[in-house]
């Protein structure tokens, strides 16, 4: 007979199951592997990351620039015919992206022209950088990140010097609490980065396994933020458990927003965080792929780094540009990259609140950029999943901005979705600052983290503190 686990081993599988039961309840199964393919392209090593191209602005493993086209209304929900593959059970973590299989539409393929940043690189990418790199060894790791680094500010001032000359703001604040930077040229069309609002606990069930016999708040946890601007650490709900990695600013109210979602220690009922004891590092976004590569958890034994970070904020042009609709390309491949050579490291991205504005130009998908990348969580908005002060995930219905899937290859995009409408957290305004008007998968996505989290305190409370790899906690979600 088989020698049975130890018995808090066993309870501690049952815990992660009961509190998969309660977190996100309303979202869609993910697995960090790569799509079906009808391509009879042989599977890549686990150890390749994705994108061996020489050139940035075509990365073999996305599909082709020119190849994106609009959807015709006429086909809803279109999927590829087959599921993606599951892990099996020794799988080791996440894969390369292999190509996707070719857009549903290639009879008509709009040419797109080359960005500043691919310019700027000079045939130089992030997935060519981390390319067989051991991110176990600190030297290597070092070298990579500081290539990484100088490659994203080589191709920051190509844009701010084109910016000069075309008369281009490198930022802009809209309605709805909106921030933009400037952070790409497609021709002379500029490309913004923006946090991704329109204008908790309950809906994911964290408040359930808060109370004994689970007690699970954050303790022991760190993620990281990155967000346009810094976390106030001064607030009252963050003091003493937030880090500023590279901005002496006071704070900035989405970036704060967001990390009272995650963790908010509850001063007020009403504003209490997912995990109301958890660590958060604060990352301005501005060279984010290298900080991430920096930070993020690179071994099961790993407690330093991060297990899990929160990117409330997308790419896009204004308006909104139909082409870049479920197309992987450069921006998707570079963040999987990260994410391959990192396989403790799970990063939690905003799909987007383009669904009305862009299906309007014809076709029903709306995900573009790092939200379409397959190593990570991409998050979709709800309304809040609550009835009469209970759990109804029947009154979560899906919020009419939130970005819709699928990929162009045929994965399904959200990887799953949270509250996302009238959040009530804290803002950087003061130390006693809140706001209940912030709506969008900018705040459904610090919820979807914050809910995570406490799985990643269980995993280590259950076996001797250990890290869970990103792909078991993508699969349990």
């Amino acid at each position: 007979m088989a020698k049975l686990p130890p018995l808090r081993a066993r309870r501690g599988v049952a815990a992660l199951l009961f509190l998969l039961i309660f977190v996100f309840g309303l979202g869609w199964l993910g697995v960090r592997e790569k799509p079906t393919s009808t391509s009879s392209k042989p599977a890549e090593s686990v150890a390749n990351p994705p994108d061996s191209s020489p050139k940035i602005s075509e990365p073999e493993t996305s599909e082709p620039e020119e190849s994106k086209t609009p959807r015709s209304p006429a086909q809803p929900g279109m999927a590829s015919a087959s599921s993606p593959t599951p892990p099996s059970a020794n799988s080791p973590g996440p894969v390369s992206p292999l190509t996707p299989a070719p857009a549903i539409r290639p009879d008509r393929e709009p040419t797109l022209e080359p960005s500043t940043r691919a310019q700027a690189a000079n045939g130089e990418s992030i997935p060519n950088i981390l390319k067989d790199v051991d991110m176990t060894d600190p030297e290597a790791r070092a070298r990579v990140v500081a290539a990484m680094r100088l490659l994203g500010e080589r191709q920051e001032n190509a844009v701010i010097e084109k910016a000069r000359q075309l008369g281009v703001p490198l930022r802009k604040d809209g309605p709805g609490h909106t921030v933009s930077t400037l952070y790409d040229f497609r021709g002379d069309e500029p490309i913004y980065r923006s946090t991704l609002n329109t204008n908790a606990a309950i809906s994911t069930g964290a408040n359930l396994v808060a109370v004994a016999p689970y007690t699970l708040n954050g303790t022991g946890v760190k993620i990281g933020v990155w967000d346009g601007g810094p976390v106030r650490s001064t607030h009252q709900e963050l003091t003493g458990r937030v880090t500023k990695k590279d901005s002496t600013a006071t704070g900035d109210d989405h970036a704060t927003h967001v990390a009272g979602t995650i963790g908010a220690s509850g001063v007020q009922a009403a504003a209490k965080g997912m995990s109301p004891k958890i660590l958060i590092d604060s990352y301005e976004w501005n060279n984010d792929y290298a900080e991430m590569a920096a930070a993020g958890t690179v071994s099961g034994g790993d407690t330093t780094g991060l297990p899990l970070s929160n990117h409330s904020y997308g790419l896009g042009s204004d308006p909104p540009d139909p082409n870049d609709m479920g197309r992987y390309e450069t921006e998707a491949s570079s963040l999987d990259a990260v994410a391959a050579r990192l396989p403790y490291y799970l990063p939690f991205w905003a799909a987007g609140n383009e669904q009305e504005e862009l299906t309007a130009k014809g076709g029903y998908q709306s995900i573009t950029f790092n939200g379409l990348a397959k190593n990570i969580m991409t998050i979709g908005a709800v309304n809040d999943a609550v009835a009469s002060g209970v759990r109804s995930p029947a009154a979560g219905l899906i919020a009419s901005f939130s970005s819709l899937g699928p990929c162009d290859d045929g994965r399904i995009k959200p990887d799953a979705v949270a509250n996302g409408v009238n959040v009530y957290s804290p803002v950087a305004t003061s130390n006693t600052a809140y706001d209940a008007t912030y709506s969008g998968t900018s705040m459904a996505t610090p919820n979807a983290l914050g809910s995570s989290a406490l799985l990643v305190q269980l995993y280590a409370r259950e076996f001797s503190g250990q890290r869970m790899r990103a792909s078991t906690l993508k699969a349990l979600l």
